[in-house]
């Protein structure tokens, strides 16, 4: 039986962790709540018969100013394809959210 390596998700919460920008806005990830994030997340071994090739940690925010809470999503891929359909789509929610995040009192979505 084949075994393979754990995708870290501690390292990557470490360096590449996509923020939403009413987070940004608003300055709630600090350095400090990147490393309580980070040491909270295990080591993720493969689902079946794939290794996960690479991730992306998504800190989402609840709709409210000030924000109360975080939503931290997970996004495993085992296949570059994958990756990449992953990549674009955040991308896409990257740039809906820009067009219409002008207003603190207006409503954006989520990625």
């Amino acid at each position: 039986m084949q075994t393979f390596p754990e995708l870290d998700l501690q390292a990557l919460t470490r360096t590449e962790l996509l923020e939403h920008p009413r987070l940004v806005h608003q300055k709630l990830c600090t350095n400090e709540l990147r490393e309580q994030l980070a040491t909270a997340l295990p080591k993720m071994r493969p689902y079946g018969a794939k290794p996960y090739i690479a991730g992306t940690i998504v800190l989402d925010w609840d709709h409210r100013l000030p924000s109360r809470k975080f939503i931290l999503r997970v996004y495993l891929y085992t296949t570059e394809a994958a990756r990449k359909r992953g990549s674009t789509s955040l991308e896409h929610a990257k740039l809906r959210i820009s067009r219409v995040d002008r207003f603190p009192e207006f409503d954006v979505s989520q990625f």
